[in-house]
């Protein structure tokens, strides 16, 4: 019989013992013939069977599970409307006070040509201005860019 009740514990450790081989072990281990080794499963499954037991000394109050409730906070709320309403004052205000800026801001430093053959001039010298300074900044870039594309960083097959 022992190898009988050996292989239910070791299904029982494994998980996959049914409900009448539990049963069987439960009776078993409650009787006065229990082997010596298995002793210590008889402690253990009679810590179980007291556990089972134990019930609450009163009534549990389960009403909250029943319907969930929806608290809603005003507080947050509030903060958020409040927030947005100075973010359109601040918006509103900027644009107002930008317009009258721009007005005067120009005023008196920069003039505007009548002649579109000195205009175009001027514009042609700043765009090669530009161009020329844009081209000694993107130098070093251009020149190493082949270094960067070798790393193993840009390398995404991997």
């Amino acid at each position: 019989m022992n190898t009988a009740i050996d292989q239910i514990i070791n299904k029982y450790w494994e998980g996959t013992s049914t409900r009448e081989e539990e049963i069987l072990l439960r009776t078993y281990l409650k009787s006065s013939q229990v082997a010596e080794e298995h002793k210590p499963l008889k402690d253990l499954f009679s810590l179980y069977a007291r556990e089972a037991e134990v019930t609450y000394p009163g009534e549990l109050d389960l009403s909250f599970a029943e319907s969930p409730s929806r608290v809603v906070r005003l507080w947050p709320r509030i903060v958020t409307i409040a927030a947005s309403f100075a973010i359109l004052f601040a918006v509103l205000f900027g644009l107002n006070t930008n317009k009258n800026i721009s007005d005067t801001q120009y005023k008196g430093k920069y003039t505007e040509l009548q002649d579109a053959d000195e205009a175009y001039a001027i514009t042609m010298e700043a765009l090669a201005f530009l161009g020329n300074n844009y081209e000694k900044g993107t130098a070093p870039v251009s020149k190493n860019i082949g270094k960067f594309e070798r790393t193993a960083v840009f390398d995404f097959m991997q």
